[in-house]
């Protein structure tokens, strides 16, 4: 089996890099400062020499939407939107004839959202749906395109809970604990060794629907 080479945007997070360590293949992590999502060259670049992408990015403002801002905004459009869609239009260009495999770390929020997540939320909706279309269109030069919903995971934006809020999302979670990056590198690899799968929104959320 050919080892998977893996370029990873947004992979200094606390959940890509809790991830890393457990995927199979050589890995790229790439921060904000080492590759810029808004700027599609920059994006092919990164993807030469590499056959599978990770899209991690991501900016994050809690707020009501009565109280956002013009620049809250603009801010998470551009690398949660702009950001995706720049890397989907970028790897049609450079992997058209040799294929590749896309992974969209999405969330829960995007089927079950939450007050103060709108932004957010509705973004985690769009990447899903451009998932699913891009995968349409472009199985026919064997670029997969697959998207994970996360749900409460040991790691990252989740350590910024509050105790007590956090006791509460754990007992609505059916198995009544947070995920691990383990688990996640686990679905990754399983992923990468399916050249079937596309076009899929999976769950990974210990049964939090």
């Amino acid at each position: 089996m050919n080892m998977n080479n893996i370029v990873i945007f947004g992979g200094t997070s606390g959940v890509s890099q809790k991830t890393i360590p457990s995927l199979n293949g050589n890995v790229t992590a790439l921060s904000s400062a080492d590759c810029d999502v808004t700027n599609i060259s920059d994006i092919e670049t990164k993807l030469l020499g590499n056959n599978v992408a990770i899209f991690f990015s991501v900016v994050n403002i809690d707020n009501l939407i009565c109280n956002i801002t013009q620049e809250q905004l603009n801010k998470q459009l551009q690398v949660n939107v702009n950001g995706y869609v720049n890397l989907l239009i970028a790897a049609s260009n450079v992997w058209k004839e040799t294929g590749g495999s896309i992974i969209y770390i999405s969330s829960i929020l995007s089927s079950s959202p939450i007050k103060g997540t709108s932004i957010y939320s509705a973004c985690k909706s769009f990447g899903d749906t451009m998932t699913k279309v891009f995968s349409m269109e472009n199985a026919r030069n064997n670029i997969q395109c697959n998207s994970i919903q996360l749900g409460y995971f040991d790691a990252g934006l989740t350590y910024k809970v509050p105790e007590k809020v956090l006791e509460h999302v754990k007992s609505s979670i059916p198995l009544k604990r947070l995920g691990n990056c383990d688990e996640l590198a686990s679905l990754i690899n399983s992923i990468n060794e399916n050249p079937y799968l596309t076009g899929a929104v999976i769950k990974l959320t210990g049964g939090l629907q």
